[in-house]
């Protein structure tokens, strides 16, 4: 966990189990944590521990989740992963020991508006990356990725990823299909909607963040959960070197398939995307100046580097122009050609009827594109358009569309729901019961002919 302004601890909280707890440095929707001292092998740790306001069942169920992750969470051992060290309870308490980190959280580095250079940008996606991809290696989705689960520590540049508390085992019997963890503005469409989550949606999660780094703003904003999540579902948002031109096709290609709504269009793992992002850092690596954008969404780029820019491209807006009016020219040549065949020959004297040869021979001549001028490459679609041929000929499609728009809006609603409480109270349970009726009723209409 990073080490960030402490509060002094009182007791009878000065000690937990055999750990001496030192100070409170943060508090989360799981319970608290502390910097605590291990006298036993005389090192410093956090400790996270359960939250105790929940009486009964809902205790026994937390702290039974609470341990099952931790141990999924103990499997995992990687440079870029925050390490496990011990788990246990003491009176009412079930606590995790685990790593004490020195550094900041990319959370707190976007809030302070701190300028993050190109190359510093994709390693921190190409750490986060590496790590992802060894825990889905071994059956771990951490489901909520973020910046506030992100550490940069202050010596090494290295990037921890924290949290991994909240993660299930993809092959244990405990994985519930459907249970929505996450963080609206970072969570995949996947999770929005309810569905079956694997390290596609952890790599999506990635994909948010990446956007935001580069851009200095979320591709999903909104005012309400209900407008976050329509974005997730529906939205594509615009590439990012649209926002921050100091960015290349690569970047933009990177992203955009990263942040694809379907899971079988998206990277088919993490690893797969820390191979392009390394691919990419090989190549920044040597421009470590180069300027990224501020949280203030400016540009700190070169004068020097934006008039070379601008003059590449006035020389190719100059070339596009010739072209067109070349174009043109040529158009309305053929025309007058159809036109003077559709009439009668009056005089086939020299110099009174211009000829085919005459007329081509007086059209401007088009400018050569230049060598070095390469039109952008145009980013893939995130995802691509379902065709529709099939469901306009269908004679109930009318009904199929309507039942589709009030499917969607109760998913969202029970995304929201699922982040309030969870599937056990009564509300989203209702909800849940009135998607899978209208999706039957969706069914039966398909069915008919």
């Amino acid at each position: 966990m990073p080490n960030t302004q402490s509060k002094k601890i009182v007791p009878p909280l000065s000690k937990l189990g055999r750990y001496e707890i030192a100070a409170e440095i943060g508090a989360g929707a799981m319970g608290k944590v502390y910097k605590a001292f291990d006298p036993l092998i005389e090192r410093t740790v956090a400790l996270k521990t359960i939250r105790m306001d929940l009486k009964g069942k809902q205790q026994s169920d937390f702290e039974a989740r609470f341990f099952r992750e931790a141990k999924s969470a103990g499997r995992l051992n990687h440079p870029n992963i925050v390490t496990i060290y011990d788990v246990g309870e003491s009176d009412d308490s079930a606590y995790i020991a685990m790593e004490y980190l020195h550094g900041e959280s990319l959370d707190k580095v976007l809030a302070s508006h701190t300028p993050l250079t190109l190359e510093r940008i994709v390693h921190i996606a190409l750490q986060i990356a590496n790590g992802l991809a060894y825990a889905h290696q071994h059956g771990v989705v951490h489901r909520d990725i973020k910046p506030g689960n992100i550490i940069l520590l202050r010596r090494g540049g290295v990037v921890k990823i924290t949290d991994f508390g909240i993660a299930q085992i993809l092959s244990g019997s405990q994985t519930q299909v459907g249970a929505l963890l996450g963080s609206p503005r970072y969570m995949s469409p996947e999770q929005v909607q309810g569905g079956a989550i694997d390290g596609r949606s952890d790599v999506f999660s990635l994909g948010v963040m990446l956007y935001e780094m580069l851009t200095g703003v979320t591709p999903f904003a909104g005012d309400n959960l209900s407008a976050i999540f329509y974005g997730i579902m529906n939205f594509d948002p615009p590439p990012p070197s649209s926002i921050n031109p100091a960015l290349t096709p690569a970047h933009d290609r990177i992203v955009m398939r990263a942040l694809a709504k379907r899971p079988h269009e998206r990277y088919a793992s993490a690893r797969e995307i820390a191979t392009d992002l390394r691919a990419l850092h090989s190549v920044e690596k040597p421009q470590n100046k180069k300027p990224g954008l501020n949280r203030a969404g400016e540009i700190t780029a070169l004068r020097a580097q934006t008039r070379t820019a601008d003059k590449a491209l006035l020389r190719s807006l100059l070339t596009m122009i010739s072209i067109g009016i070349a174009l043109v020219a040529v158009l309305i040549t053929v025309v007058v050609l159809v036109t003077s065949s559709d009439q009668p020959a009056t005089d086939n004297r020299p110099g009174k009827t211009p000829t085919q040869k005459a007329l081509v021979n007086k059209l401007p001549a088009a400018v050569p594109v230049e060598p070095h001028l390469t039109l952008p490459e145009v980013p893939p679609k995130a995802r691509a358009a379902p065709p529709k041929a099939r469901a306009a000929q269908h004679p109930n499609r009318v009904a199929i569309a309507a039942l589709d728009k009030k499917l969607q809006a109760l998913k969202i609603k029970r995304a929201e729901l699922l982040l309030k409480y969870t599937e056990l109270y009564p509300d989203v349970v209702i909800t849940t019961q009135q998607i899978k009726r209208l999706e039957r009723e969706k069914r039966k209409l398909q069915q008919e002919k």
